[in-house]
């Protein structure tokens, strides 16, 4: 009677059928049994994974959410068999999923099923991240003097509660109030350790990962641009006019802010003191309804306090401390979020995904590309967006025979002449007032440059100049306690580009920033002549690709994260991509049915 609740085409069919065929050893043993102790046998992997893949599908994302549906939809209480799995059930499987790679041997099946079924098409897979809400406020993150605050805290109040249960004689008093009570206490302690620790380990590695976060740019402040009101724009010092965008609200939403951009000021005098981008934006506060007019003066946007922490100490959330605030370019302001990469072929297909804490996204080729060569085969081209064409992405990918497609560092358009304040990188000369790049000693172990004032510049990455070489890039984040700042740099930060030699050995690549090996500027040369050719087509293919990819896994589940933690969610991400490749599966199974028919 219960195979005459659904239809024989009915999309949870398809979803039983295809994960029928394939083999969840190592999640069963996930589950072991005990012999002699009580409890019922647990709820088999298969139907869980099921479960979760079809209510994706159906853009339920929460296990209160699915555990309701198994009482109430005929489809579920196919799938679950006429069992009714509770919310905790399903997050008991995240949570053992987690942490190990019993899910992701369920993800390479499904590739490999999608691969014998002629669905995977690698002659082109392009490369995108997005980020991915976490379960967070922007208000939990807190420095780490706050945490070390609050760790001393919730250990004061977890002694007070074992000391007060200790003396407690009645046998009547609420037991089990007291042990929620006390595991609350217990979890909140552990969560708030672990923000020290991920804090700990962001205070070393700052410095050393200086491409995590954007370099900051506080030059020209907003309250040097003049306000047009007649033409609503404004008048850069330099005299140029920023044009409108929009209205949008803060982190806060209870103000609003006016954008203004100016596209291109490479040509600029004053670009050097006014951004480090290829144009320059401004918020401006808006004025409450009740306020006078404007002035001609322009006051900025002050930060309300639940927008990113934009010091320079790091901060972690007591929520979910893995997290990072992450900048949502549709959004346009920090929240808590991870950075979800995702590789898809040209049909839609996802042949590589996995969850990390750097923003950016050109350091996941590196991941990316072995996961599908050990999965699938060898792609014909791979396609990235901006910076992925790094020195470093282009060897590995020679290494492999992948052609890689990229933009030119900093965007679509050619790239821009460096600013004046570091041409002698390349050979051009500098202001006589600030140190030039020969002030600056380079030191092997580590790979740093030293600065007359003793501090270090870290090593950055590789990067193609606009004259056709190669430079090597080192930052120092923050400069503003230097005592030589003024004969250095008018940035917060130092920025120093040196030179590689062509026509050197590879081996003394690694110990001289002057040097490269020979094929680097081949690597190179072979990269623009590729974006030359097709590059503007390969660059809207992956648009035209990815982007639809991200929304409809933000439609079938990753809108927001429920859970707390970069394993459990990167479960859930493997579990969404699953369920995206079974329905584009059956989407594709059905449209040629149709077409056989007809």
């Amino acid at each position: 009677r219960g195979e005459e609740l659904l239809p024989a085409a009915h999309l949870a069919r398809f979803v039983w059928a295809k994960l029928m065929a394939l083999d969840f050893g190592p999640l069963e043993e996930l589950y072991p049994s005990i012999q002699g102790r009580p409890g019922a046998p647990p709820f088999h992997p298969r139907v869980l994974v099921a479960l979760w893949t079809y209510a994706m599908c159906q853009g339920l994302s929460t296990a209160a959410a699915i555990a309701k549906a198994c009482t109430l939809r005929d489809d579920f209480r196919w799938l679950a068999g006429g069992l009714r799995p509770c919310d905790q059930t399903l997050l008991n499987f995240v949570a053992r999923a987690s942490g190990n790679d019993a899910l992701l041997w369920i993800w390479v099946q499904v590739l490999w099923a999608l691969q014998d079924a002629g669905q995977v098409d690698l002659s082109a897979v392009l490369e995108d991240g997005t980020k991915v809400r976490a379960n967070a406020s922007p208000r939990s993150f807190h420095p780490a003097p706050e945490v070390a605050a609050v760790i001393e805290q919730l250990k004061s109040q977890l002694a007070d509660k074992l000391e007060s249960l200790a003396k407690q004689t009645d046998a009547a008093s609420p037991q089990a109030q007291d042990e929620r009570a006390l595991r609350s206490l217990r979890e909140r302690l552990a969560r708030a350790e672990t923000a020290a620790s991920e804090l700990e380990r962001r205070r070393k590695a700052r410095e050393s990962r200086p491409a995590d976060a954007p370099p900051r740019r506080d030059k020209l402040a907003a309250a040097g641009f003049k306000h047009d009101a007649q033409r609503d724009v404004l008048i850069c010092p330099a005299g140029q006019s920023l044009t409108f965008l929009g209205t949008y609200p803060t982190n806060n939403r209870k103000q609003t802010y006016r954008l203004y951009r100016r596209i291109d000021c490479t040509g600029c005098s004053l670009k050097d003191s006014c951004t480090d981008a290829r144009g320059r934006r401004v918020k401006v506060q808006s004025a409450p309804p009740s306020s006078p007019a404007p002035t001609t003066e322009v006051s900025p946007v002050e930060p309300p306090k639940t927008e990113a922490p934009r010091t320079e100490r790091p901060h972690a959330s007591l929520t979910d401390p893995q997290s990072l605030l992450m900048l949502a370019t549709s959004e346009k302001h920090f929240a808590p979020a991870y950075n979800a990469d995702i590789a898809v072929t040209r049909q839609g297909f996802i042949v590589s995904q996995f969850l990390t804490q750097n923003p950016t996204d050109y350091h996941s080729f590196e991941r990316a590309l072995p996961a599908v060569l050990n999965t699938l085969g060898r792609p014909d081209s791979w396609i990235g967006d901006g910076h992925y064409g790094t020195l470093a992405n282009l060897t590995l990918a020679h290494q492999q025979h992948v052609p890689l497609y990229a933009p030119p560092l900093g965007g679509e358009a050619a790239t821009p002449a460096p600013p004046a304040a570091i041409e002698t990188a390349l050979g051009h000369e500098e202001p006589a007032s600030l140190f030039g790049r020969h002030a600056f000693a380079h030191q092997e172990e580590p790979d740093v440059m030293i600065c007359p004032a003793k501090k270090e510049l870290r090593f950055v990455n590789t990067y193609p100049a606009a004259n056709g070489r190669v430079y090597r890039l080192y930052r120092r984040l923050d400069c503003s306690d230097c005592a030589l700042k003024a004969q250095c740099t008018s940035a917060r930060g130092r920025r120093l580009k040196v030179p590689v030699a062509p026509h050197t050995e590879p081996s003394a690549t690694h110990n001289n920033p002057a040097s490269a090996p020979s094929s680097a500027e081949a690597l190179l040369h072979a990269q623009r002549e590729r974006m030359a050719q097709v590059g503007e087509r390969a660059i809207k293919l992956r648009g035209a690709t990815c982007e639809p990819v991200n929304a409809q896994l933000k439609l079938h589940g990753l809108a927001r994260l429920h859970v707390r933690g970069l394993n459990k969610c990167s479960v859930v991400l493997t579990l969404a991509c699953i369920t995206h490749n079974l329905l584009k599966w059956h989407t594709r199974e059905a449209s040629r049915d149709v077409a056989l028919a007809a």
